[in-house]
Formats: structure tokens, C-alpha cells, sequence
């Protein structure tokens, strides 16, 4: 049972962080190439848009929890700006050892710093924001 739930939950967070990724890239891609904002705003701006949609689906749909919403946001939150503070900065550290060697130093330092976010998003989620 327990091998059953864990790969469903996977599943799904995997299916749900798809989603959120194209959030997340799209406003990233739209906020350094179309509008010339800085990439630090530019990535904390699309990785909070991509993080609040995987949290709506994950609450119901992943972890079907039940949790009462001011503890479960609290959590959400209290995770989320753990990972945004990985995420940003792996991301900023990568892109400027990158830059001026790799024509797509923002796009490798895009993937990895949100590699890193999804492996501490699914264990914070599930074993401390939605742990039954």
C-alpha cells in the first residue's frame, strides 16, 4: 500500500510541478526578455506564480489533505521561502559563472535551481506541510 501511494503521489507531483514549471519559465522568459527586468526579481516574481499553483493542486489533488488552512499555508509558506532562498540563489550563482562562457547560461541555471526546488518541495510537502 505504502509503494502504491508514494508512486501516486509522485505522479502526480511530477504532473502538477510540469504545470507549475511552465507558469514558473514562462514568466521568467517573458520578464527577462520581453520587459528587460533583472534577473533576481525576475525569477523570485515567477518562481512564487509557479509555487502557488503547485500548492492549490498538491493540497487537494497529491496529498488530498485536509489540513486547516491557516496551519497548511503557514507550512506552505515557511517551506516555499526555503526553497525560493535555494532556488534564487542557486540559480543567481550558476548564471554568473555561466554568463560569459555559455550563450544559455539562464536557461542551464533556470533547471538546475528548479531541480534542486522540486526534490525540496515534495519532501517538505509531504512530510511536513501535509504530513497526516
Amino acid at each position: 500500500m505504502f509503494n502504491y501511494t508514494i508512486t501516486k503521489q509522485i505522479k502526480s507531483f511530477f504532473l502538477i510541478g510540469i504545470f507549475s514549471f511552465i507558469i514558473d519559465a514562462g514568466i521568467y522568459y517573458l520578464l527577462i526578455s520581453k520587459l528587460d527586468i533583472g534577473i533576481l526579481i525576475s525569477k523570485t516574481f515567477s518562481f512564487l506564480c509557479g509555487t502557488l499553483n503547485s500548492y492549490i493542486f498538491n493540497r487537494y489533488l497529491t496529498f488530498r489533505s485536509n489540513i486547516r488552512h491557516d496551519i497548511g499555508i503557514s507550512k506552505h509558506y515557511l517551506l516555499y521561502g526555503m526553497s525560493l532562498f535555494f532556488n534564487v540563489n542557486i540559480n543567481y550563482f550558476i548564471y554568473i559563472n555561466l554568463a560569459d562562457v555559455f550563450d544559455y547560461a539562464y536557461h542551464a541555471a533556470f533547471i538546475i535551481a528548479t531541480g534542486v526546488s522540486v526534490v525540496i518541495n515534495f519532501i517538505g510537502l509531504k512530510f511536513f506541510v501535509f504530513k497526516k
